[in-house]
């Protein structure tokens, strides 16, 4: 099978082969060689470890990203919403975004927290396609620094004009 799964968790290891037994599954992720141009990561990473008291704080989901990014052509991925807050990291996977969907509560009924799903690939991208609950915009990320918290043209035009230019001093 062409199906890898890397998956360290027994019950899911359980349920992955309770759909497929053609599903492959690997413990460590470094034990799989993989073709990048042949590659695709789907998955919605931890977002911390809740067992290893020492990586609790740290952000899981940037690490698997940015990890996943290094092996595969294309990765998609259910992340915070705050991957696409200004940020360092959301500067490094800016260039190759080509698809943010910021509207995922109904694929997550009775969740709290704010999610989106990402996908990246292993090369600048002139545009990326945003779907958002108010509808479709495609944008030349790499060309814009910030994303507004409600994805409009003219939240996105706003935020430019007042981010554009330099203080004299």
């Amino acid at each position: 099978s062409n199906v890898w799964v890397w998956e360290d968790h027994p019950t899911h290891k359980f349920l992955i082969q309770s759909i497929s037994s053609e599903i492959n599954i690997i413990e460590n992720i470094e034990d799989y060689r993989m073709d990048k141009s042949k590659t695709y990561c789907i998955g919605n990473p931890p977002y911390s470890d809740r067992v290893n008291k020492e990586y609790s704080n740290k952000k899981l989901h940037k690490i698997f990203l940015l990890k996943a990014m290094e092996k595969a052509r294309t990765t998609s991925f259910v992340v915070p919403s705050s991957q696409i807050s200004p940020s360092t990291h959301f500067e490094n996977i800016r260039p190759y975004l080509s698809y943010i969907l910021t509207d995922v509560k109904k694929y997550f009924p009775g969740v709290g927290s704010t999610f989106v799903v990402l996908t990246v690939e292993d090369t600048i991208q002139d545009k990326c396609l945003v779907e958002t609950v108010d509808g479709s915009i495609e944008l030349p990320l790499k060309d814009i620094p910030i994303l507004p918290k409600v994805i409009t043209k003219e939240n996105i035009e706003y935020v430019n004009s007042v981010l554009t230019g330099g203080r004299e001093w």
